[in-house]
C-alpha cells in the first residue's frame, strides 16, 4: 500500500495529505491509473482519522488529480497541468518563532470539533433557547463535565462543577469570591502572569510563597501566614507555569494538613490537568472542603474552546456562582453542547493520545539540543524552563533572541514583587504546525547560549 512520509510536511494534515498525493503524482511514484490505498487503511497507517483522510481525497479531486469511482475506489487521473498540483495553500512566510505562547499542536482536533458541530446542528432546537442559562451552565453538561474530571482523579458531583470561559475567568472568578480590595493572597514566588495581572486588576496583594522542585514549600507557607495574616492561596500543583514542578503527593498532603491547621481557602490552578495519562491526586481530592479546584481544556486540546470548570466546596457553591452570574450571566448552552459533545466523543482520548506522542517528541528533540543541564521540562507539557548563562540577564536574553527572530519569556515576567527572578526564560514548544520552525528557533536559542551577549553601547 502507497503510504506517504507526511513528517516534514507542515499545516493541516488533510492539506498535507492532498501535498503528499500531487507530490508522488508529480514524481511518477503514482503513475496515471494507481489506486490509493481505501481510505480507512491509509488513516490507520498515517495515525490520522478517516475523515483526515477524506478531507484529503476530497481536496485531491477537487484538484483533478484523482477520480473516484463507487465500489472500486480513488484513482490517480491521467493528462493533467503538473505546474498546478501544488496549490493547496499560499507559499510559507519566513516568520517569527513564537515559543511565547501556547499553541495545540495537534492532528485530528478539525474532524474531532467537526463532528461535535454536527451533534450541536442536531441538537440545538431541544437546548433552552428562550432564557439565560443557569449560571453554572445547564445540569446535563456539568455532569458530563463532572466524568471527565474523574480522569484527574478528582470525583465531583455535577452541582458542585461551575462551566466558565477557561481557567483564566474561574482565576478571576475565585478572587472577587475568595478576596476583596486591599486583601493579601499567598501564592507561588513565580506564577502565571495571568493570576498577576487579575490580582492587580481587583487590587489585591500577591506575596509569592518560597518554592522548591516540587513547587510551594508547607514551612514557607506557614509562616507567610503567620507574617501576613492572608487566608486565601492560589497555587499551582502539577506541571507549575513556568518552572514545571509537580507536587509529589506527600507534598500535596503537607500542603493540605497547613491548610487545615490555619483555616485557609486554597485554589488549586491545574491548567494542563487534561494533558497527563498519569499524575498524582489533585489537593482539591485531599481537602475537598478547603480547595476551589480548576482546570479546562485549552492545554488538553485547544484554547478555542474557552472552557474551564471549577469544583468548589458545597459551602461556597452558592457564593461563587452568583460571582460568575455578576460577570457573564451564564455560558453559552451553545459552547457547553459543543464541548460536551468532544468530551463524550469516542476518538477523543485518541486525540489526546496522539498530541502527548508529539509534545514528547518535541520536548525530546528540545532537551537533546539545549542540554538536560539546562532545561527543565516533563514530557507531557509543552512549556519549558531554559536555565540562561550568568552572563545573561532574561530580559536581555528575551529582547536579544526576539531581535533574531524567536520569542522566548523572561523569568521577569513571572517574578511576584520583591522576588528577584532566577536566570532563565519559558519556552513553549508549540510555535507551529510542523518541525521545522521548532528546529530553525531552538537552533538559534542553542547559539545564543554558546555565546556571550552583545553589550550595549556606553552612555557618556
Amino acid at each position: 500500500m502507497w503510504t506517504p512520509n507526511i513528517r516534514d510536511l507542515e499545516g493541516p494534515r488533510y492539506i498535507v495529505i492532498a501535498t503528499a498525493i500531487a507530490q508522488a503524482i508529480d514524481s511518477g511514484e503514482l503513475p496515471p491509473g494507481s489506486q490509493l490505498p481505501p481510505q480507512r487503511d491509509l488513516a490507520e497507517s498515517l495515525g490520522v482519522t478517516v475523515g483526515t483522510v477524506t478531507r484529503a481525497y476530497a481536496l485531491a479531486r477537487e484538484k483533478n488529480l484523482v477520480s473516484g469511482e463507487v465500489g472500486r475506489g480513488t484513482f490517480v487521473r491521467a493528462g493533467r497541468n503538473i505546474g498546478q498540483r501544488l496549490e493547496f495553500r499560499p507559499a510559507a512566510q519566513e516568520r517569527t518563532v513564537d515559543f511565547s505562547c501556547y499553541r495545540a499542536p495537534i492532528a485530528g482536533l478539525g474532524d474531532l470539533v467537526s463532528a461535535s458541530l454536527a451533534t450541536l446542528a442536531q441538537r440545538a432546537a431541544f437546548l433552552p433557547l428562550q432564557k439565560y442559562p443557569p449560571a453554572a451552565g445547564l445540569p446535563a453538561h456539568r455532569a458530563v463535565a463532572a466524568t471527565w474530571l474523574g480522569r484527574t482523579g478528582l470525583s465531583a458531583r455535577p452541582e458542585d462543577v461551575l462551566i466558565c470561559a477557561g481557567v483564566q475567568q474561574a482565576i478571576q472568578v475565585a478572587l472577587a469570591t475568595l478576596a476583596g480590595p486591599g486583601d493579601v493572597v499567598l501564592t507561588d514566588e513565580l506564577t502565571y502572569p495571568g493570576l498577576k495581572a487579575l490580582a492587580a486588576l481587583q487590587g489585591l496583594r500577591l506575596v509569592g510563597v518560597e518554592m522548591d522542585q516540587e513547587g510551594m514549600r508547607p514551612e514557607a507557607l506557614r509562616e507567610a501566614v503567620v507574617r501576613t495574616g492572608a487566608s486565601v492561596v492560589a497555587l499551582q500543583t502539577t506541571l507549575h507555569n513556568p518552572t514545571i514542578a509537580t507536587m509529589s503527593l506527600e507534598r500535596r498532603q503537607a500542603i493540605a494538613d497547613v491548610a487545615e491547621e490555619l483555616g485557609l481557602t486554597l485554589f488549586e490552578d491545574d491548567a494542563q490537568a487534561a494533558i497527563l495519562a498519569e499524575r498524582p491526586v489533585p489537593l482539591a481530592a485531599l481537602a475537598p472542603e478547603r480547595t476551589v479546584y480548576a482546570t479546562g481544556l485549552a492545554k488538553g486540546l485547544s484554547p478555542v474552546f474557552r472552557t474551564g470548570f471549577v469544583v468548589c466546596p458545597p459551602s461556597l457553591n452558592e457564593a461563587l456562582s452568583n460571582t460568575l452570574h455578576a460577570m457573564t450571566l451564564g455560558p453559552s448552552p451553545f459552547v457547553g453542547e459543543m464541548v460536551s459533545s468532544i468530551l463524550s466523543h469516542p476518538d477523543l482520548d485518541r486525540v489526546i493520545e496522539r498530541m502527548r506522542a508529539i509534545i514528547a517528541e518535541r520536548v525530546a528533540f528540545a532537551v537533546e539540543l539545549l542540554g538536560p543541564d539546562r532545561v527543565r521540562s516533563h514530557p507531557a507539557s509543552v512549556h519549558m524552563w531554559l536555565s540562561l548563562p550568568p552572563e545573561w540577564r532574561p530580559l536581555d536574553f528575551e529582547a536579544a533572541a526576539r531581535r533574531k527572530g524567536v520569542a522566548v519569556v523572561a523569568a521577569d515576567n513571572f517574578a511576584t514583587d520583591g522576588v528577584r527572578p532566577p536566570g532563565a526564560v519559558r519556552l513553549s514548544l508549540s510555535p507551529g504546525a510542523g518541525d521545522n520552525l521548532l528546529h530553525r528557533g531552538l537552533t538559534t536559542l542553542k547559539g545564543m547560549l554558546d555565546s556571550r551577549p552583545i553589550l550595549s553601547a556606553t552612555i557618556i
